[in-house]
């Protein structure tokens, strides 16, 4: 029921697959067990705060291999791409990747 005095709910957009990335976080638990925050931001930049790294950055793309981060720091990682499926189709959903041979963790958390 909409009354008057409130808005209409916002409308999910299936344009952009990313939508819904764009407000919350993505935490990223490591093989080590650290566990990084991700924040995905529109137009392509990514920012992500840890413990070993207490802030990196970098670009994104979303294209036929999947969502692919490409850091710019630290140096052992830079320019290299890493690409994975991004699977949340809504806020707390949880999956694991495997990048050369280790396992990462991955949630979507509300918020940021």
């Amino acid at each position: 029921m909409l009354f008057l005095d409130q808005a209409p709910p916002a409308a999910v957009s299936t344009a952009d697959p990313m939508a819904i990335y764009y407000g919350n976080t993505l935490e990223v638990t490591q093989p080590s067990g650290e566990v990084d925050r991700m924040l995905i931001d529109p137009g392509g930049r990514y920012v992500m705060f840890g413990v070993r790294y207490p802030k990196v950055g970098g670009t994104w793309s979303n294209d036929q291999r999947g969502f692919c981060i490409v850091p710019e720091d630290p140096p052992e990682t830079r320019g290299k791409p890493f690409c994975m499926p991004l699977q949340a189709q809504a806020v707390g959903d949880a999956w694991t990747w495997e990048f050369s041979g280790q396992k990462v963790g991955f949630r979507l958390k509300a918020g940021r």
